[in-house]
């Protein structure tokens, strides 16, 4: 076992350099007169997982570029009418990985903070809320005033999650396409092409799928045929429906929508139109994305191909499940190789808390149109490439409603159309070096005895390495959070490998720390750093995210296709971020002296399996590195042979990213 390029690897990889806090007005100064339209939903429910109480906001929300906003638009509340509402709050842009990640005060709950990051969309929700609550805002760039945009020949592919609040709550979740056929309308409306709208009702036909034809929907604008009204937003009004269980209708009667064009690619020419909205009076979120018409500037449509989905994307999502309540998340997704995506997310749900979760999963795409699967679900690209939707609409899930929507961290230079809001960013690649991890964008979070990798450029002068007993200088670097110096194992030009001291304390607030890094003359720092009991992480044999856990026989060989760990074996696998362990914490420099046992509970999936742990120790005079032993389940739990997942969990995170080979 070598860290990487003196051996083993280590957890997170953290690149902040050139700021001095995580909130600069140079950079808050990105959305300096940025306008968008947001739709923002909050739920709260009860110990029976039953939605009591919503609200719901949607209008346009205004940066002024110096950390301030101000909302302004309708609200509703419950089953109250809707209302005008108005707010204002704070938001930060900072680089804790060289992406510039977003949060920004809960434009319905000012002690909540909104995470998310800076694409072309805004997506996020409060992962720090307390557990009976739950929100998801999204928020596009708001249109040009007074410029119509012609739906005339464009299609739709658009997703709706719904909660009606009560006991029982309902909750919807359905998918349909909407297309605007060329002279399809009068002087102010537009009647859509009939569809047909797929989707669940908790508590309908036992949560199957149902299937909905609707007849004359129509749009509604001030504008001339075929347009949105000259503020960007469109009115729909949706006739009920024939088929499946009509009397309970997937889709309200009426929406109220934002719409807005993205322009990216000057090579492309790729373009692509969103709608954003919901129910006038009910808590819902609809949103729609364009994905067949004349969105290519007058070129021919081009398909759409696995490899244009690229680098880092922004995640968010909700939702529900009758039997463990609502959940909703922040996050990244990190595309790894085409057709290949591994997720970061903050989750928050009433029956885990807050709990960081990991996972790989597999995309497919449909050149003609952008549809295609993730995972299980149904997936949707936006024509422009740099966003994406699905929803947990696979006909034999009957359990869980929602969607997730994500957009794209790392962008070209915009091509032909209106002026960017922002200039896009490129990630320096925060990731988990111990399975390629990266931290969602809700939080920076480390644990005390964590390895940690940074990654950067001038970070020292010369390539240096060291071994136990520690030192915390080494070739004019140190590093230290609060005060308490980190130990080094490596510095180099573009590395420094680290631990993170157990004297390390939270500050303001208790629940994060602060880092100091220093090069000779230069320094920088990187504030709100979350300070966690424990962030696991398996090493890999290729330390990537998919790769195979680095996990030994008895005799100290190595697990592998060659030699598979076999039902009912005991093994020992290698890993980091355990935190604390019992009695007096072990010398920051040297080690635990005893495979000294951690203090949190540990546990091993093996194939979604939970394994028998054994132990859970510091491995001796190796700061930083633990070890786990325990027992692959029998063939009967299993059920499942060959690379089979592997994840550790904790109470404070799930990571499901490395494999193991079992015959």
């Amino acid at each position: 076992m070598r860290f990487r390029g003196i051996g083993l690897g280590s957890l997170l990889a953290v690149s902040m350099w050139g700021q001095t806090s995580p909130c600069v007005n140079s950079v808050n100064a990105l959305y300096s007169g940025s306008s968008f339209f947001m739709r923002h939903v909050q739920f709260t429910t009860d110990a029976g997982n039953n939605i009591i109480s919503a609200k719901s906001i949607w209008g346009t929300i205004l940066f002024d570029g110096a950390g301030h906003y101000a909302f302004s638009g309708t609200q509703v509340i419950d089953t109250a009418s809707p209302a005008p509402y108005s707010m204002s709050g704070a938001y930060c842009i900072s680089y804790p990985s060289g992406t510039a990640y977003v949060t920004m005060a809960n434009p319905q709950d000012s002690t909540l903070t909104i995470n998310t990051g800076l694409g072309r969309l805004l997506v996020g929700s409060s992962t720090g809320a307390p557990a009976n609550t739950s929100d998801l805002m999204i928020a596009i760039p708001s249109p040009f005033l007074g410029v119509p945009v012609p739906f005339i020949g464009e299609g739709f592919v658009t997703t709706v999650f719904s909660v009606t609040p009560g006991t029982p709550s309902t909750v919807r979740t359905s998918t349909f396409p909407m297309y605007f056929p060329p002279n399809s309308g009068t002087s102010n409306q537009d009647t859509l092409q009939d569809f047909v709208a797929g989707g669940r009702v908790s508590g309908v036909n036992g949560g199957a799928l149902l299937m909905q034809a609707y007849h004359g929907a129509t749009s509604v604008q001030n504008g001339q045929p075929g347009s949105v009204n000259g503020d960007g937003t469109v009115t729909f009004q949706i006739p009920p429906p024939t088929g499946d269980s009509p009397g309970t209708p997937l889709l309200a009667s009426t929406y109220n929508a934002g719409f807005a064009v993205l322009y990216y690619g000057a090579g492309n020419g790729y373009s692509g139109a969103i709608l954003l909205g919901g129910s006038t009076t009910g808590h819902d979120i609809l949103l729609g994305f364009c994905n067949s018409g004349p969105v290519n500037f007058g070129q021919p449509p081009t398909p759409y191909t696995l490899d244009e989905i690229q680098g880092d994307y922004v995640t968010a999502g909700i939702g529900y499940n009758p039997a463990s309540g609502l959940q909703t998340y922040s996050g990244l997704a990190r595309v790894l190789s085409p057709g290949q995506f591994l997720f970061s997310r903050r989750a928050h749900s009433a029956a885990l808390g807050t709990i960081d979760e990991a996972q790989l999963a597999t995309v497919t795409i449909n050149s003609n149109d952008g549809s295609g699967t993730l995972g299980n679900m149904p997936f949707q690209m936006l024509n422009s490439r740099e966003s994406w939707l699905d929803a947990p609409l696979d006909a034999g899930d009957t359990n869980n409603f929602g969607f997730d929507v994500a957009t794209a961290l790392t962008l070209e230079h915009p091509g032909p159309g209106p002026t960017p809001l922002y200039q896009p960013f490129i990630s320096l690649g925060i990731a988990n070096a111990a399975t390629g991890v990266p931290p969602s964008p809700a939080e920076l979070t480390i644990s005390r005895g964590e390895l940690l990798e940074i990654t950067g450029t001038d970070l020292a002068s010369q390539t240096l390495f060291a071994s136990p007993p520690l030192p915390t200088t080494l070739g004019g670097v140190s590093l230290s959070f609060i005060g308490a110096p980190a130990p080094l194992y490596m510095v180099s030009p573009t590395e420094v490998i680290c631990v993170v001291p157990y004297a390390t304390k939270p500050g303001a607030g208790g629940v994060s720390t602060a880092f100091t890094y220093q090069n000779g003359a230069q320094s920088y720092n990187m504030n709100a750093i979350r300070l966690a009991a424990t962030t696991p992480g398996i090493f890999t044999l290729d330390q990537s995210a998919g790769g195979s856990a680095i996990v030994v026989h008895a005799d100290g060989s190595l697990v592998s296709a060659a030699k598979p760990a076999t039902y009912g074996e005991s093994l020992t696998t290698y890993v980091t971020g355990l935190g604390l362990v019992q009695g007096t914490p072990p010398s920051d420099t040297i080690g635990a002296t005893t495979s000294a046992p951690v203090t949190a509970v540990v546990q091993i999936l093996i194939g979604g399996v939970q394994a028998s742990v054994q132990t859970a120790t510091l491995v001796p005079y190796q700061p930083g590195l633990y070890q786990v032993s325990f027992t692959v389940p029998s063939a009967a739990q299993l059920a499942a042979s060959g690379s089979l997942t592997m994840a550790i969990s904790t109470a404070d995170a799930t990571i499901q990213v490395a494999t193991i080979a079992v015959q």
